[in-house]
């Protein structure tokens, strides 16, 4: 089986449950547990936390033994019990780290996706996370890059699957650092990229649909805004006004910094008429709006930037 990234498993990998059927042919699925994994027995797991109780008290009294200004002969002080605190935490952490049993195995398939979570043992209730396409309207993303005194700090992202009435159907957030290096593996971003790929591909084939019903498709933009696209044209419903740019008038077509924005040929520097634009991220569906715009408007206008 493939992985999120169209590349064959590692074949030590092993998924802990099977996919559903609800979710058609599986064409990607990724696993964190690996052949002959098991957890670690709770007497080994309580002597390792014994250890670093060991490790922290030994910490401890050497700081405070070696403190300016302290003596043998001092009685502890409020300082104390914030350095025991500070020096335990560290080796605590670590023995969690390594003795934690949590593995996950997730499955996208051509009409759903699921991911599967499970700490302990592999016979525990598992945490699931699910979705039908079929059941959705929309997908609604949000990829955020921090930056603190101007160096990056990790990107936040936001997936949420709605169903017709509005409602959540699925929701996955979360952190993780793209200065060029892939999500750890347990990461829900791996899945959710992935899953949306799949419901793209999966709304493409709905807008076969729609298109022939209506002669366009239709993109809602927050709450109040819809974009209307088809073969040669634009349209833009922003605050009850109809704007329509057809192809050939087209000067270009951006998507930078998260902004989409459109120009009319006629446009002019000095003047927002012409100029259409809303932030991406609150776009429905927006990678297959994306499809649509590459299908039916003039590559040629095309810039895309960073």
């Amino acid at each position: 089986m493939l992985n999120y990234q169209g590349v064959a498993n590692a074949p030590d990998r092993r998924f802990f449950v099977a996919p559903p059927p609800e979710i058609g042919e599986v064409v990607a699925g990724e696993s964190t547990l690996r052949a002959g994994a098991k957890p670690i027995s709770g007497g080994l797991k309580f002597g390792l936390y014994i250890l670093a109780g060991i490790a922290a008290t030994a910490v401890t009294t050497l700081a405070w033994a070696t403190m300016p200004g302290i003596r043998g002969d001092r009685q502890p002080g409020p300082a104390l019990p914030v350095i025991a605190v500070l020096s335990l935490a560290p080796f605590l952490l670590f023995v969690w780290s390594i003795t934690r049993f949590r593995h996950v195995s997730g499955f996208i398939g051509r009409v759903g996706a699921v991911r599967y979570t499970v700490t302990g043992r592999v016979t525990n209730r598992k945490k699931v996370e699910f979705i039908v396409f079929a059941e959705a309207a929309e997908l609604r993303t949000k990829l955020t890059r921090r930056y603190l005194n101007g160096m990056y700090t990790g990107t936040k992202y936001t997936y949420t699957w709605v169903d017709f009435n509005g409602e959540p159907k699925l929701a996955l957030s979360g952190r993780f650092d793209d200065s060029g290096r892939r999500p750890e593996p347990k990461n829900a971003f791996n899945f959710a990229e992935a899953a949306e790929i799949a419901w793209s591909n999966f709304q493409l084939r709905r807008a076969d649909q729609e298109l022939a019903q209506r002669g366009s498709l239709c993109f809602q933009v927050g709450y109040n805004k819809i974009v209307l696209i088809g073969p040669g044209f634009i349209e833009f419903h922003f605050g009850g006004r109809v704007d329509r740019c057809e192809a050939g008038d087209i000067k270009s077509i951006q998507l930078q910094n998260g902004q989409f924005s459109i120009q009319h040929r006629d446009a002019r520097w000095f003047s927002s008429k012409g100029k259409f634009s809303f932030p991406y991220g609150e776009m429905g569906n927006a990678r297959v709006f994306l499809f649509a715009v590459e299908r039916f408007l003039p590559k040629s206008t095309w810039y895309s930037g960073k």
